[in-house]
């Protein structure tokens, strides 16, 4: 569900300055743009209702919009973007499993995308899960936030963690694929050895973090934002547990710092202006857009400013006019800490949270624990 990294062949140790990592990843970044004119990957908001009132949901989800689509133009925006590159849908909500067309929404995009779906899990009973198996879904993206009841139910409410569970055997039985979400915060990243053992126990191969980040409902519990030196631990423990193949396969998707982590012979075959292995870090505006339940377009679903209407726009014509797509590409713009970073076009920084704290998206990353060497 994210980008996979290339395999890497044993190599001499590189010897280069910072204004050398700097040259030679800002043309590979080149590169790398020219191959993703357009975003393969789309995370779809299809609706803003939800069942639940978990304290962190970045979108505060409750009760549905009144501009959200219909079946038909949920369906008029699927044949839209399917005219694109767009190649991975992944449905996200609120909780989208409460439309009632959800399957026959599921089942038209999935004739077009590999389809994933993110959801809260608890509505998902035997029967639920073979239609959704039917639908032609990919995998199920299912969120847990502790390895215990007690600290999961805190966050999502009473009886939640059962429900979940349940909702995971029941995708399993299925035969569909999961992947375990979590939002790690100050009150759960204790527990994240422990819920990556659940995961491997379930036999669940993907697991997905994300960064807690103070956005809607989340506001309210701001204290619970990790720290730096929590952050720095988090995306070294996670990048090693990746490096040795250890299963579940973890990502993080929206935190572009954990490539600077990953491993350093990867990270210096990215530096080797020889080698064709490379990340770019924070891949909103290259090769992941975010869509709002009203079909309006964003950069990604952190950053969420919007760029057009897909019921008035096909969507290339969209993309490909955006200043603010334009802008976000072009990382020599970027400003404070991040402008100077040596590491800029393999990470760059997460775009949305450097928006959210300072009203500008090319802004420094906030929560980043490095110190460029750079000045």
């Amino acid at each position: 569900m994210c980008q996979s990294c290339r395999s890497v062949a044993p190599r001499e140790k590189l010897e280069l300055s910072p204004e050398d990592i700097l040259d030679f990843t800002h043309s590979k970044y080149q590169k790398e743009l020219l191959r993703f004119r357009e975003p393969h990957f789309a995370f779809w908001e299809i609706t803003h209702s939800c069942n639940l009132r978990c304290s962190h949901c970045g979108l505060a989800a409750g009760k549905p919009k009144s501009d959200e689509l219909n079946t038909e133009g949920a369906l008029a925006l699927i044949d839209n973007i399917s005219e694109s590159d767009t190649r991975v849908l992944m449905i996200l909500g609120g909780e989208p499993l409460l439309r009632k067309d959800f399957l026959e929404i599921a089942e038209y995009a999935g004739r077009r995308f590999e389809l994933a779906v993110c959801t809260n899990g608890v509505l998902i009973d035997r029967e639920y899960a073979n239609n959704l198996k039917e639908a032609g879904i990919w995998v199920m993206g299912i969120s847990l936030e502790g390895a215990t009841a007690k600290t999961h139910d805190s966050i999502r409410g009473a009886g939640t963690y059962e429900k979940a569970v349940k909702g995971i055997e029941n995708c399993l039985e299925a035969g569909l694929q999961v992947c375990v979400m979590h939002t790690v915060s100050r009150a759960n990243i204790h527990e994240l050895p422990d819920l990556l053992k659940i995961t491997q126990d379930f036999d669940i191969n993907c697991f997905e973090v994300m960064d807690f980040l103070p956005f809607g409902r989340g506001e309210n519990i701001s204290d619970q934002t990790l720290t730096k030196e929590q952050r720095k631990w988090m995306c070294g423990y996670l990048a090693e547990r990746r490096f040795r193949a250890e299963s579940p396969v973890v990502s993080l998707p929206d935190d572009p710092f954990w490539s600077i982590t990953y491993n350093e012979e990867f990270m210096e075959n990215c530096f080797d202006p020889y080698s064709d292995v490379m990340v770019i870090g924070d891949a909103g505006g290259i090769l992941n857009y975010g869509i709002k339940p009203n079909g309006k377009v964003i950069p990604f679903p952190t950053l969420r400013i919007e760029i057009g209407d897909l019921k008035e726009k096909p969507f290339r014509e969209i993309w490909r006019n955006s200043e603010t797509i334009e802008k976000l590409r072009e990382r020599e713009a970027l400003q404070g800490k991040c402008g100077r970073c040596e590491y800029k076009f393999v990470c760059g920084g997460n775009r949305g949270v450097g928006y959210y704290y300072s009203g500008d998206m090319m802004a420094e990353d906030p929560r980043c624990w490095y110190e460029p060497s750079l000045r």
